[in-house]
């Protein structure tokens, strides 16, 4: 295992996620609560190192080690809290906890989105296929435009919306716009592509 998982802060690669999966459960999670079945504990360890590979897989990407051994200790703790003793994981099985793992995580992420997922009766309908692009407009993609614009009014993504379903130019930033174009929207729009190239080249 790379030392020092704790408290380096660095890019994580491949084999250092895979390293700290099998770290996590073998020697601060799963092992140490269940005996995974019948399975004597020389097969417990050979099934989750084998596993790593498909759990590196479907675990969302972090910046640092710090942060990943984190997520992986708030999953070790999900798993055990959530589950009986008689926890026998397999392959599915495993896939489908990370996935509830992180269902969860995200409606903690959101829940005080309230009026971003609300729709008010001046915007467009939940559901809609946003000028006839294949862009719908729901929670998914309200929650894409909050990714990017975490700390802005959530009155700009139900506002820029509706000018773009009727095929009239939109008014904005530069940021707005591009990241409109990047969703796949039809967006008409008042900068000048000079400006944008411009603009687009300092990001880089």
């Amino acid at each position: 295992m790379v030392g020092g998982m704790n408290n380096i802060q660095k890019n994580i690669n491949f084999e250092t996620r895979c390293n700290a999966i099998a770290e996590v459960f073998l020697q601060k999670g799963l092992l140490a609560t269940y005996s995974l079945g019948n399975k004597s504990r020389e097969d417990s360890e050979m099934f989750i190192k084998d596993t790593t590979l498909l759990l590196n897989e479907n675990i969302p990407n972090h910046d640092n080690l710090r942060e990943f051994e984190k997520y992986l200790n708030d999953l070790k703790k999900f798993i055990i809290t959530n589950f009986s003793s008689d926890f026998m994981p397999n392959t599915s099985r495993l896939v489908k906890l990370l996935q509830q793992f992180n269902k969860m995580i995200d409606n903690q992420k959101y829940a005080g989105l309230g009026e971003l997922f609300k729709y008010d009766k001046w915007e467009l309908p939940k559901g809609t296929n946003i000028a006839q692009s294949g862009i719908i407009y729901d929670d998914d993609f309200k929650r894409e435009w909050y990714d990017t614009f975490p700390n802005e009014t959530p009155l700009a993504c139900k506002s820029f919306v509706m000018p773009i379903h009727k095929g009239q130019r939109v008014f904005g930033d530069y940021r707005h716009i591009m990241k409109l174009i990047k969703m796949g929207l039809p967006v008409k729009h008042t900068i000048d592509e000079k400006d944008m190239q411009f603009e687009e080249s300092r990001t880089y």
